[in-house]
């Protein structure tokens, strides 16, 4: 989900989000500063919960492709803000859908959940940057 207006949510952020990889933060916020590491997590907690219903609907369906298209761009949007362990459960989603088996995906999806409500946890506590 994105603003109307299609321009992202900006989170003010610090190093003390403890589910984030500070390093990825830090590069983040060396190439655009702190602006741009609130604009790039609020765009991740805004896209997120879009991409994971979007996997569990694919997984309803059955549908691999779906799974795996959905959680693909969530992967690599979780790399870039440091959120680790929510991009190696997206991974690990990605790569049981590319072979076709969504066998444990219904697990992993609802881990994939309680690690992002635990990093939108830690953004709110690390209040002003």
């Amino acid at each position: 989900m994105s603003n109307i207006d299609d321009r992202p949510v900006s989170v003010p952020l610090s190093d003390a989000v403890s589910v984030s990889d500070p390093e990825a933060l830090g590069r983040l916020r060396q190439w655009g500063g702190d602006k741009l590491v609130g604009d790039m997590v609020g765009l991740f907690l805004s896209q997120a919960p879009d991409r994971i219903a979007a996997a569990r609907a694919g997984l309803e369906t059955g549908t691999p492709t779906d799974v795996q298209r959905a959680v693909h761009a969530l992967r690599s949007s979780s790399g870039q803000i440091g959120a680790s362990r929510v991009q190696a459960l997206c991974a690990e989603i990605e790569s049981r859908a590319a072979g076709g088996d969504l066998t444990g995906v219904a697990d992993l999806l609802a881990s994939l959940e309680h690690e992002f409500s635990r990093y939108e946890a830690g953004t709110e506590r690390a209040g002003p940057s």
